[in-house]
This record gives structure tokens, sequence and C-alpha cells, in this order.
């Protein structure tokens, strides 16, 4: 295990920081290990399984079968790898779309709380409170942190959390609030200024997801309704005509796994595109 952790380290360093936006949040060694873990087992619960439907829906059990079994076993396996090595980047990308699809609503908060002459610490304090934010929450968790915990002064800990952050519309507006904290400009003008540009931007942001779901809806009723169902009737058609059922038996493959794995596909696109309402 350990000479195969040393082997893919190189291939995960890139990853130091982004495994801890996943749920592991340990170091690469560890990570790399639970990779191969779970790639392991897949690999065996995917073979014994396949092996187990042949052996009681065939009645038998040979060479060839023990080969596909153990190349699904690899495949399966093989991909769970694959999934362990690109988890930490997509958990990264989706931490981002939490803070820039609540950014919006976060900066109309900040905009209120700012006319109100309020202290800029007790502001994400109470922010903080509101817990509706989602990952802007634990931003600005780390923020007060810095402050109750190790002392830093408003400034440093916006420094440090514009270093720190992945989201670059959450950097520049840590950057844009600094700018105002040390030039000792109006908060609450730059606070509205703020917030009147996220909100016309989300408000952008929503006619172009409504026309792309408009587009979706109409692919998905072709795609997934009508294709499907012209290609059964054909399959059948031609099966009465033939006399051949293995033309609606190769249809198999489509319909339980091309279609579903399409489908899935659909939703996860909707899922990244979907702006917060």
């Amino acid at each position: 295990m350990n000479f195969l952790v040393k082997k893919l380290y190189p291939y995960f360093k890139d990853k130091k920081y982004d495994i801890f936006y996943t749920q592991f949040k340990t170091s690469i060694e560890d990570y790399v290990k639970a990779t191969l873990k779970y790639s392991f087992l897949t690999f065996v619960l995917s073979f014994i399984s396949l092996s187990l439907m042949f052996i009681f829906y065939l009645n038998f059990y040979d060479i060839v079968l023990f080969s596909v079994s153990i190349l699904f076993g690899i495949i399966v396996g093989f991909l769970t790898f694959i999934y362990f090595y690109i988890y930490p980047t997509l958990a990264k990308a989706d931490y981002i779309k939490d803070i820039e699809d609540n950014l919006p609503f976060f900066a109309l908060y900040f905009y209120s709380y700012s006319g109100s002459q309020m202290n800029i610490i007790n502001i994400f304090k109470l922010l903080n409170r509101e817990k509706r934010f989602g990952a802007i929450n634990k931003e600005i968790s780390y923020l007060l942190i810095l402050i109750d915990n190790f002392g830093y002064d408003i400034l440093s800990a916006l420094l440090e959390l514009a270093r720190k952050t992945p989201s670059e519309k959450f950097k520049e507006f840590l950057y844009g609030l600094i700018s105002v904290i040390r030039s000792g400009g109006s908060l609450k003008d730059f606070a509205r200024i703020y917030a009147k540009q996220n909100l016309e931007e989300y408000e952008i942001q929503l006619k172009e997801y409504n026309e792309k779901v408009n587009l979706w809806i109409t692919l998905y009723a072709f795609f997934f309704i009508t294709f499907p169902m012209i290609l059964l009737i054909l399959a059948f058609l031609f099966s009465i005509a033939s006399g051949n059922v293995n033309i609606l038996n190769s249809l198999l493959f489509f319909f339980i796994v091309i279609i579903p794995f399409s489908y899935i596909t659909y939703l996860y696109m909707i899922h990244i595109y979907q702006p917060k309402i």
C-alpha cells in the first residue's frame, strides 16, 4: 500500500488544498490510501456481484464468465479511482458556486446592516447568525475565528480571508472592503453599490437560466421521451416483420445504460447552472 501511495503522490500533489473542500479533510497520503482502498473494495464487490448473477441466473460459470466478471470489476474499480481523483476539484467547484450563488443575498443583507452605523465586526457577527448564506457563512466564521481567537485586527483578518477564499467574486468584495476601510470611505455607499451590482448580475443570470431551461426542456422531451418511444416502436415493428426478437434485445443496453446515464448527466447540468432562488 505504501509503495502505491508513494507512486501516486505526485499525481495528487496539486489537490493538497482542494481535499479540504471534501468530506475527508485529511492529508494527501491518507486521501490516496482511501482512494486505493475504495477502488479495491468496489473492484471486489463488483466482481463478486456479477459472478453471483452469472451463477444464479445462468446456472453455470466458466472461464469466459470469470474473465467478464474480472473485467467488470476492473472497470468499476478504475471508475471509482477516477471519481476520487476528480472529487476534490468537483468539491471545490461546488464550494465556489455556493459562495457566488449566495453573494447577491449576502450583499443585500450587508447593505441593510451597514446603514445602521454598526461596527463592521458586529455586522459580520450578525450576518453569521443568519445561517442562510451557505459557504459564505463558513468564510465569515473563519474571519471571526481569526479576530476572536488569534487576535487579528479587522484589516489583517480580511486580507487573510481574501488570500484563502477560492471565489474570485468574494475576493473582489473583500479587497473592495479593505480599500474602503483603509481610505476611510463610506461603508454604506460601498455596500449599496456592491449590492446593486450583484442584484443586476443576478437578474441577468436568471434570464439566461430561463432561456437555457427552455432549450433543455425541448431536448429532454426529444431525447428522453420522443426518441426512445419512436426507437422502441420501430424496433417492435421490425422484430414482428422479421420474426427476430434479437432486435429488441439489442436495445437493452440503450435503455438500461445510455438513457439513465444521459438523464443523470442532464440533471447534473441543471444543478451546475441553476442559480439560487
